[in-house]
């Protein structure tokens, strides 16, 4: 057999915990090939070491860990032991990570073997696999106990003051702080519990549950992200029209998913994202995620423009058809989607459109120079035409005589001298 570390290198490691001398024993034991009480002085370390673990973190409030508590000091009041308790009830809350689950269970079966040895009198290799699995696994450090870890984070969750700032950047540095304690074997287990609780509190748009979402896409962690678009964004019977702002803000804070989301889940996704731009009649402040703004900054960070328009046709035109006369959309004159845009601009233009054409009026003259840079004398035309009509059909009023200077030559766009001044 290679031994990587003698019995006192191992012991080393471990000479701090509370249960450290018996290791110094079972050492003793296996200096004098008593492996059998080697293998049970190691077990009671482990156990013992345990036990007192997972009531500090009873103590602490953690809830599960009260839970086997509870079963351990009733299996000692009935007059068993507390072992088997203990490792079925941590085994049932899938509480440690497999591997120490594993090395609990070989470290159990040969205490019992050895405690009741039925012609077993133990051998120098079981001995040693059993002192290095304990000091590796749970007495040289404290065991990654997830599932404990995670309903700890839950119950944290659900305090007023778990997030200390409203701003973003302060909320993503909690989060971060957060999953260190968490373990990837939680994760599916953690957006469960998220996505339950957005959609159990679906109107508190700052809910605990709901910035903590956010602040995990943001960390950009590809398994956690992958398991977030499987749970928010591949839905057989369509999205939940409860969900729709938090959806939105979910691909304003990680554009990927626009892009994961494929087929038939990106057309309802395309759908949702049309009725959540419907709600709005004005824009809301440009700062704010669940915004049409941040869900056409999204779609033109994953996409090109053009590439947009056709992965969310709807979305797309949807934003344009309702707020294409607003400031925070006029750049789109310079981009792929220049004819889209003119289009709806004109479209704004009907007569039952109160006051539209003032407010193209305004934009064409406080960007003048913009407009004139990026839009041809054949789409100023349209626009122009537009104008007029609209006004026409509102009043006899000079059509815009400040802005004369950006129109093309009169037998250029053909307008009815009546219209003009």
């Amino acid at each position: 057999m290679t031994e990587n570390l003698t019995v006192e290198q191992l012991y080393e490691q471990a000479r701090f915990n509370s249960y450290a001398e018996y290791l110094a024993e079972a050492v003793s034991c296996f200096n004098s090939e008593a492996y059998r009480a080697c293998i049970i002085m190691t077990s009671n370390a482990v156990f013992h070491s345990l036990r007192d673990y997972i009531q500090d973190l009873a103590d602490r409030g953690f809830r599960d860990a009260g839970i086997v508590i509870a079963e351990m000091n009733q299996a000692i009041k009935a007059g068993k032991a507390f072992e088997g308790v203990l490792e079925n009830s941590l085994k049932n809350l899938a509480a440690f990570l497999p591997d120490d689950q594993l090395a609990l269970r070989e470290i159990r079966d040969k205490r019992n073997t050895s405690a009741h040895p039925n012609g077993y009198t133990g051998n120098r290799d079981d001995a040693y696999s059993v002192l290095k699995k304990a000091v590796n696994h749970f007495l040289s450090t404290r065991p990654d106990l997830p599932k404990l870890a995670m309903a700890k984070l839950l119950e944290d969750l659900e305090s007023q003051t778990f997030f200390s700032s409203d701003l973003a950047d302060d909320a993503s540095r909690t989060v971060a702080d957060a999953m260190t304690t968490i373990h990837p074997s939680s994760y599916n287990w953690l957006v469960n519990e998220l996505q339950a609780r957005v959609s159990a509190d679906p109107e508190e748009n700052d809910s605990n549950a709901v910035i903590f979402l956010c602040g995990l896409v943001r960390l950009e962690m590809p398994a956690l992200n992958e398991r977030i678009h499987n749970v928010f964004f591949k839905k057989r019977k369509g999205f939940d029209p409860t969900e729709d702002a938090v959806l939105v803000e979910l691909v304003a804070s990680y554009s990927q998913f626009l892009s994961m989301t494929v087929g038939e889940d990106r057309h309802r996704l395309d759908a949702m994202f049309k009725r959540f731009c419907e709600k709005f009649d004005n824009l809301p402040d440009a700062d704010l995620l669940r915004s049409p703004q941040w869900l056409m900054n999204a779609l033109e960070k994953q996409f090109s423009l053009s590439d947009a328009a056709m992965a969310y046709p709807v979305t797309v035109a949807t934003i344009l058809g309702k707020f294409a006369l607003h400031t925070d959309f006029h750049y789109l004159a310079a981009t792929d989607l220049k004819e889209m845009y003119i289009t709806a601009l004109i479209r704004s233009l009907q007569p039952q459109s109160s006051g539209a054409e003032n407010v193209l009026a305004a934009l064409l003259k406080e960007h003048e120079k913009f407009f004139s840079r990026y839009l041809s004398q054949a789409d100023l035309k349209r626009i122009f035409e537009a104008l007029d009509q609209a006004k026409r059909a509102g009043s006899q009023e000079d059509s815009f005589p400040e802005l004369r200077h950006l129109r093309p030559a009169r037998e250029m766009v053909h307008i009815p001298s009546e219209a003009v001044s």
